[in-house]
């Protein structure tokens, strides 16, 4: 009898001994979350410029959330985060976990800079002190008040962007008097690129210049020494004589493309101008590797107007035209 009821006096420690074991296990090493994670929505999935803030927001019986881009962890916690997008085109997969089986997927659609319409100035956009920029019937109109000084009007990229790419803009010139217009290149657009670290003298700008009366053009860079740009013709043939450009009161597509191998290309009304190679020898020159694009910036002359119907960008090695 004495033996029988030692078994059973060991069994029952055993038994409790488990059981206080199990539980202290279960305190140390939290479980996945058994409630589904049973909706994600997001405030935008396609159209999606650089830099633009998307909301998402999931829906759970739980209270776990694991958020990551592509893979990547988001370092973001709660039902509803923020998530900016890169500055590279392309398709996003966002996913929600509860730490468990349970997921849900949003594709996001990147397409560059896309500005079909101009709602607003604001966000990287940025102007010259002396000027206005406003927005009139979907488009955006900068006004240059100084009857000495050039006016201009950026984009400044919130984040770095290296080559290739392409931008695209539709544009009309104005002035009150266009025999008081400057005779040189007077409207412009530049491309103005980062300095690389521990570079004494490095490439810092492309731009091309337009002259809306006798439509001529140009295409020069800059060389950034010593806080200095001294400003070169880009090749031989990079002083055109005549274009097809009738920006005058008229909407004229204007075109530039950097591609990979630094082959530059110029397009007016979806005909090319101008290309060139020779900007691969200046970075040889210079010894410089990487070029990265800062911002690109409309720059109109004294006393006029321009008009941007539209304004688009982006990397995934198109050529607008």
């Amino acid at each position: 009898m004495r033996q029988r009821f030692l078994k059973f006096g060991y069994f029952l420690v055993l038994g409790l001994s488990v059981a206080i074991f199990n539980s202290c296990g279960d305190d140390d090493e939290p479980q996945p979350n058994e409630a589904g994670i049973t909706s994600l929505n997001a405030s935008k999935i396609s159209n999606i410029i650089f830099g633009e803030e998307i909301s998402l927001a999931a829906q759970s019986e739980g209270s776990v959330y694991q958020w990551s881009c592509d893979g990547t962890p988001i370092q973001q916690n709660g039902s509803q985060i923020k998530w900016v997008a890169p500055n590279k085109v392309g398709t996003y997969t966002i996913t929600v976990s509860n730490g468990g089986q349970s997921t849900q997927k949003e594709e996001l659609d990147v397409v560059g800079l896309f500005y079909d319409e101009f709602l607003d100035m604001k966000n990287a956009w940025s102007k010259s002190s002396y000027s206005t920029a406003t927005i009139v019937n979907g488009c955006a109109l900068l006004t240059n008040s100084s009857t000495t000084a050039q006016a201009s009007l950026g984009y400044i990229f919130p984040q770095t962007i290296s080559l290739p790419f392409s931008f695209k803009t539709k544009v009309a010139v104005t002035a009150e008097n266009w025999n008081d217009l400057p005779t040189g290149f007077s409207y412009s657009f530049y491309c103005d690129f980062l300095k690389p670290d521990n570079a004494d003298k490095y490439i810092r700008n492309i731009y091309v210049g337009v002259n809306p009366i006798s439509r001529t053009w140009r295409v020069r860079y800059g060389i950034r020494e010593s806080n200095n740009t001294q400003y070169f013709d880009l090749d031989e043939n990079s002083r055109g004589t005549r274009i097809i450009f009738e920006a005058l009161e008229k909407m004229t597509t204007v075109s530039m493309s950097i591609t990979e191998n630094y082959l530059l290309q110029f397009f007016v009304n979806g005909e090319e101008i101008y290309q060139t190679s020779e900007l691969t020898y200046i970075l040889q020159d210079l010894g410089q590797e990487v070029v990265v694009l800062e911002s690109f910036s409309y720059v109109i002359a004294p006393s006029s107007k321009l008009l941007i119907d539209n304004f688009y960008f982006t990397n995934d090695n198109t050529i607008l035209k």
